[in-house]
């Protein structure tokens, strides 16, 4: 995104639902989060068999390198125990998606971004060797690659059908139509979902509670602040008041919870999960009532 209107208006339509998974895991995002559907993006996708590549038939980072060129990024799969500055470097195979942003024929590397060994989001410099062997040593019978390229030409603009849905669906736990795959639950009770998996680790003090559920839990919550200030300033709903109250009882609790998470694994200190479970359980039921406040105001002012 060039500027920071509309940045505010890309997340303010997007990441609303929330689902929850078997593995476990908690997600704030849909499927076409990249808005391929809206027209925002493109996506490109080529599928190279073996052949293409183990007889040079096809240079894979010279392809990229043409890609980037034209401003198109590059995703895809690699084997992560190829890639220094990860966890499983040299130690064991992991296949996750990659995103390449850019290329440095002098360094001989790709800048990549992501999530890194020291548990940060950022770039990193991946050498072409190490990014060839972590791509052809990941596929099963292909590599898979995608390219996405911004459409320049595409104006943003508030969907406020979309979010006002979203909400609905956030709030009464409904499945919206661009969840797809093997969800448990859906909105609030995802949230409750979560609940649950904090007492079980709790009761269990076997395993620590993964700082990625409650950086998803507040992550949400942040978002929806800025989302309903947002939603002010267009007018679509009158009385400022519910945003300082959904910043005091919901997001700033929510920080405070990510917070505590952090501290029980550092200091192995299982009690302290007793107080994340009840603060979860107080800040659900807050956030509940004041979306059903907003989507009553919402309603009201528009008739």
């Amino acid at each position: 995104m060039s500027n920071i209107q509309n940045s505010e208006l890309w997340l303010c339509n997007r990441f609303i639902n929330c689902s929850y998974h078997s593995n476990p895991v908690i997600r704030s995002y849909a499927e076409d989060f990249w808005m391929f559907s809206d027209g925002m993006t493109f996506k490109y996708m080529i599928e190279i068999p073996p052949a293409m590549y183990e007889n040079k038939g096809l240079d894979i980072i010279e392809l990229h390198k043409s890609m980037l060129r034209q401003g198109i990024y590059v995703g895809g799969f690699w084997d992560e125990y190829y890639i220094p500055n990860k966890s499983a470097y040299q130690v064991r195979h992991y296949y996750h998606d990659h995103f390449v942003v850019g290329f440095d024929d002098e360094k001989q590397i790709f800048r990549v971004v992501g999530y890194w060994d020291d548990g940060r989001y950022g770039y990193r410099d991946v050498c072409y060797h190490d990014y060839y062997q972590s791509v052809v040593c990941a596929l099963q019978d292909k590599v898979t690659m995608c390219y996405y390229r911004f459409n320049k030409d595409y104006v943003l603009q508030l969907d406020d059908k979309h979010i006002k849905r979203e909400l609905e669906n956030y709030l009464y736990s409904r499945k919206g139509k661009e969840f797809v795959g093997t969800e448990l639950a859906f909105g609030f009770e995802a949230w409750d979902k979560l609940v649950e998996l904090v007492e079980e680790i709790e009761h269990s003090g076997d395993t620590a509670f993964e700082i990625k559920h409650s950086r998803c839990y507040v992550e949400h919550r942040l978002m929806m602040y800025r989302r309903i200030k947002v939603l002010y300033q267009y007018g679509l709903f009158e009385q400022s008041d519910i945003i300082q109250r959904y910043y005091d009882k919901v997001a700033c609790q929510a920080e405070i919870v990510h917070k505590l998470c952090i501290k029980s694994n550092l200091s192995h200190n299982m009690a302290l999960l007793k107080t994340v479970r009840e603060m979860m359980m107080e800040i659900n039921q807050e956030e509940k009532l004041l979306i059903a406040e907003l989507l009553a105001r919402w309603n009201e002012n528009t008739g």
